[in-house]
């Protein structure tokens, strides 16, 4: 059975070291983070020693087609594990160790902090094992350092807004992050059928006062089936499920006293009778998500997805008998329409893609404490967030010789935001249109593949707004969302690129790169940020 799956000669795997001061203290806790030790060994090991189906064309060929902006044309459609099916012509393995630099002073909000810096390891695979069955997965490991974090102590800022913790001192963040993906894929007579399971664990802390230590644990589950129509159409359909849980806590050891801690609820509010020593939370969520796809099996003719998620999570006081302090519930809808038609020369496609999100949170009342216990005697829905994003796409690549492929790709976006604490009312609105183009350029030669990546972007504000009445009056909360409010509504102008270099003298079906990324914005606020990244990698 094994034999089928894996190469004879055996490769050493690679386990990404763990200090174990990181480790939480509960046993509980100390047993998962051992599961995703091993879990990390079983999934690695797979991507090392599966094999890869190889075609007639040389690897350098499929690292090519693999870099070509039609791979991932459609990426909603793909998010079906039923669907990924047919996402690849030919296997690939990639390995790829990469250093990088960010320096976002003033050009994002404080609670993201000014930068970043670190070093990351990825390894993904997707194969063929036979000739009904596909395989994929990843697995993920990220050691970073974000400069400057202000107005937040708490973790994945983007998933728990506003909810976060927060004081006006902040500082760099040290975080580590691992990821693991898998998943499988079945062609059946008249139906395909996929599942896929992805965990991703975040450990975040400083070593100076305010302290914060949180951990995130991130289990999604995915399931998917896909009916083979007439011709050349599947209609896809998915479920999926996530369970999501954050500690956050924040610890002062310094004899000079300890800082505020606020809980922050929308737009600069917080909520004032729990703010101060209650410092230790923990978060719990929960989501599930159902998809419909039409998909074309040869790869040209129009593509549909629509996708449905639902998240809800609560704020929960550990300190305080664990009292839920506030609740958020998110609808997110979203589409994909794409029509494609390529030959072997060449290629055009057009791509329409939108996204609806509205997020409402609710703070909940609680009367006088009783045996230390706090018993809720209402709840109030004071904070609302919606959020509209579209773009129009083109795409079109030129394949006419077999060794040089060129692309180039216009679009135009729309993406607004509103923003909103009910009473006292406070209003946040920016809306922004987004134009640019890409291109792409890959050369094959003897033993080496040359391919750049040149885009540029203009986002272009078309109405902006911040609107304060009553609420806090605290200088230092009124300066962050002045500069909040300045990132959000400026204009910018970004150009980034990219080069890669494989080489595979001397390897059989195999090839060692290197690759350079950049990226330089710059704002109408006479502010500017530069991102820097190297990788070296291998593919199998």
């Amino acid at each position: 059975m094994y034999k089928r799956f894996f190469h004879k000669k055996c490769l050493i795997c690679f386990l990404i070291p763990v200090r174990r001061t990181l480790f939480p203290q509960t046993s509980a806790q100390h047993l998962i983070y051992r599961a995703t030790q091993t879990f990390s060994i079983v999934l690695f090991s797979s991507f090392v020693f599966l094999k890869t189906t190889v075609a007639q064309e040389t690897v350098l060929q499929r690292v090519a087609d693999y870099l070509s902006p039609f791979t991932n044309f459609t990426p909603q459609v793909f998010q079906n594990p039923a669907l990924q099916y047919y996402q690849h012509q030919n296997g690939r393995t990639e390995l790829a160790l990469s250093a990088h630099y960010k320096d976002d002073k003033k050009t994002r909000i404080m609670q993201e902090g000014e930068g970043e810096q670190g070093f990351q390891f990825n390894a993904e695979s997707w194969n063929k094992l036979n000739a009904l069955s596909r395989i994929w997965g990843q697995a993920f490991y990220k050691n970073s350092q974000t400069f400057n974090i202000r107005w937040n102590e708490t973790s994945d800022f983007q998933v728990v807004y506003p909810y976060v913790m927060a004081d006006t001192l902040g500082g760099d963040l040290k975080s580590e992050i691992y990821s693991f993906k898998g998943g499988y894929a079945r062609e059946q007579r008249t139906f395909l059928w996929g599942a896929e399971l992805n965990y991703r664990a975040n450990m975040e802390y400083r070593k100076k006062d305010p302290r914060p230590r949180n951990i995130v644990s991130d289990l999604n589950g995915q399931i998917g089936i896909a009916l083979k129509l007439k011709e050349n159409y599947t209609l896809g359909t998915s479920l999926k499920a996530r369970k999501y849980k954050q500690t956050n806590n924040v610890k002062f050891f310094s004899e000079l006293g300890v800082y505020k801690v606020y809980h922050m609820s929308g737009l600069g509010m917080d909520y004032v009778r729990f703010s101060g020593t209650n410092n230790n939370t923990y978060y719990k969520g929960k989501a599930y998500s159902g998809s419909l796809e039409v998909y074309p099996r040869l790869k040209h003719g129009f593509s549909l997805a629509i996708t449905y998620n639902h998240f809800n999570f609560e704020k929960i006081l550990s300190d305080l008998n664990n009292l839920p302090l506030n609740e958020m519930t998110e609808n997110r809808i979203s589409g994909e329409i794409s029509w494609r038609h390529t030959t072997r020369a060449q290629g055009w496609g057009i791509r329409l893609t939108a996204e609806t999100a509205k997020r409402k949170g609710t703070e909940n009342l609680f009367g006088d404490a009783t045996s230390g216990a706090y018993k809720q005697i209402g709840s109030a829905q004071q904070y609302i967030c919606q959020q509209l994003f579209s773009q129009l796409l083109f795409l079109y690549e030129n394949k006419r010789s077999a060794r040089f492929h060129w692309s180039i790709s216009p679009y135009a976006g729309y993406h607004q935001i509103e923003s909103k604490y009910l009473s006292p009312l406070r209003r946040l609105h920016s809306e922004m249109l987004n134009v640019g183009i890409g291109l792409n350029a890959s050369h094959v030669l003897k033993k080496c593949l040359l391919h750049f990546t040149l885009k540029g972007i203009r986002a272009q504000s078309l109405h902006s707004e911040l609107v304060l009445k009553e609420g806090s009056t605290e200088k230092k909360i009124t300066e962050m969302l002045s500069g909040n409010y300045d990132v959000l509504s400026a204009h910018q102008t970004s150009v980034q690129g990219e080069a890669r270099f494989d080489y595979s003298g001397g390897l059989t079906n195999k090839t060692l790169f290197v690759k350079a990324q950049g990226r330089y914005n710059r704002y109408s606020n006479h502010s500017e940020s530069i991102h820097l990244s190297l990788a070296l990698g291998l593919v199998l």
